[in-house]
């Protein structure tokens, strides 16, 4: 055989190895079908008829906020947590977290899977004998931004080898000027066990000031006048000519307003004093951060531009390393407006108006259809484990802004995964003609972030 055929054969034999394998590349920008200029929120915004129409006011987004939390959308109002709760049903909660973490291998920074002796130490630090039969709550607030952790620990525990971006002790990560409560602290006393308004947890406990009279909480937390932070991340200080950094704010965090001083916003801010307990503390702003004087109008125009200012922005599983994965970033946007949502994609797809549910075997066409009923700016796509914000429909294409860590590019006999790792524009389409299919064939749930009757 001429070594022409002997290469031929040679190659077509290691396609047809690789030929399940899935192979990791970085994806070139710009993506499939998009453009320089729909990096631009203008360009989205141009296309829509009266982009500044208000879509909900003020009385209708707390009727919409109350709808969600009495259909028990998994949301929870903190301050309305009994003062006193059985300690069975805390010991349950934190056995069940335990419990379901152990269910599947984990592996350390190393790439060593976790063995028994990891758990048997964590067991003993989740400190459940000393929860008594009625636990009396502590309610506190956060004081600056801190992660939720399955387990009281900040060990890196990957579901495999080398999956670094992929904690899965990681749960979710909370907002600073965020009022918890806390049921119980870990054997070391380094760590509290806190119910939030979506999710619950182990936290570091010198992240919550705790208050001697839940009251404290509720006057701070309803002071009239408060700025919200608008930009994707703003700077905060300690002295009126803001050279002191004291830390960060995300976008949506609320923080109440004593006086403006020159260049700069006087705020006040919860301090944990030497004893743990709840203090105010002045900080301050300058003028020319992205803040606004109260939460923003709903209209289609401010979503869509609160959404670009996230533009690139890195992304953070459950807000690793302090950034954003899918659902936070459409709950960042949303909560520049007032509106409260659940933390994560399948449970974000459940408020809202129904504009269309699909199954696996919805055809193309009635996905398409749907999605034409769908309005830019307001409406939210929804797939298993990934969620979108809606931006509008071009030459009979959908397109979408959304925090994305990859997809799947097909090839020849596998499919290659493409690494973007950040906030994205890109159309329903890709992925398309992968193993897994593309966005649109694999999407479950389009809804409106409206209130009323259903669409």
């Amino acid at each position: 055989m001429s070594p022409i055929g002997i290469f031929a054969i040679w190659l077509v034999f290691s396609l047809l190895l690789n030929s399940h394998t899935s192979h990791i590349g970085i994806s070139r920008l710009p993506l499939p079908n998009t453009s320089s200029q729909m990096k631009s929120p203008g360009y989205w915004i141009g296309k829509i008829p009266g982009p500044d129409q208000i879509i909900l006011k003020p009385w209708k987004i707390e009727k919409f906020n109350e709808d969600n939390f009495s259909r028990m959308l998994f949301l929870t109002k903190v301050l309305e947590i009994p003062e006193e709760i059985p300690g069975s049903k805390i010991r349950d909660m934190i056995k069940n977290d335990l419990t379901q973490i152990q269910e599947k291998e984990r592996y350390d920074k190393r790439n060593r899977l976790l063995e028994e002796s990891f758990y048997q130490e964590i067991q003993k630090n989740l400190n459940q004998e000393a929860i008594e039969d009625k636990v009396k709550v502590r309610f506190g607030l956060l004081v600056r931004r801190t992660n939720i952790r399955a387990l009281p620990t900040d060990q890196l525990g990957m579901s495999e080898p080398g999956d670094y971006e992929f904690n899965m002790f990681q749960s979710t990560a909370i907002k600073s000027n965020k009022p918890v409560a806390l049921l119980n602290i870990s054997k070391d006393g380094q760590w509290g066990y806190i119910k939030f308004c979506f999710y619950w947890g182990w936290v570091h406990l010198n992240d919550i000031a705790i208050a001697k009279d839940k009251k404290e909480i509720v006057d701070y937390l309803n002071r009239n006048s408060f700025l919200v932070v608008t930009g994707n991340f703003i700077d905060i200080y300690q002295d009126a000519k803001c050279t002191k950094f004291r830390q960060r704010a995300q976008m949506g965090t609320a923080i109440p307003l004593l006086s403006e001083e020159g260049n700069s916003y006087k705020v006040l801010l919860p301090e944990r004093n030497e004893q743990g307990y709840f203090r105010f503390t002045q900080a301050y702003i300058r003028k020319e951060e992205d803040v606004h004087l109260g939460y923003l109008s709903y209209t289609q125009r401010n979503v869509i531009t609160q959404a670009f200012k996230m533009l690139n922005a890195p992304y953070g599983w459950g807000g690793m390393m302090e950034e954003r994965d899918c659902s936070r970033f459409i709950l960042d946007i949303f909560s520049t407006f007032g509106m409260v949502l659940p933390r994560n994609s399948s449970q974000q797809a459940k408020i809202g108006q129904k504009i269309a549910i699909f199954s696996k075997n919805t055809s193309i066409e009635e996905r398409k259809k749907a999605l034409d009923k769908a309005i830019p700016g307001m409406t939210i796509l929804q797939l298993p484990g990934h969620i979108m914000l809606y931006l509008g429909k071009e030459d009979g294409k959908y397109y979408v802004i959304h925090d994305i860590w990859a997809y799947r590019q097909p090839e020849l006999f596998f499919d290659r995964i493409k690494y973007l790792g950040k906030v994205v524009v890109s159309d329903l389409s890709l992925g398309e003609r992968s193993e897994k299919g593309s966005l649109l064939e694999r999407l479950r749930a389009v809804k409106s972030i409206n209130w009323g009757e259903e669409l």
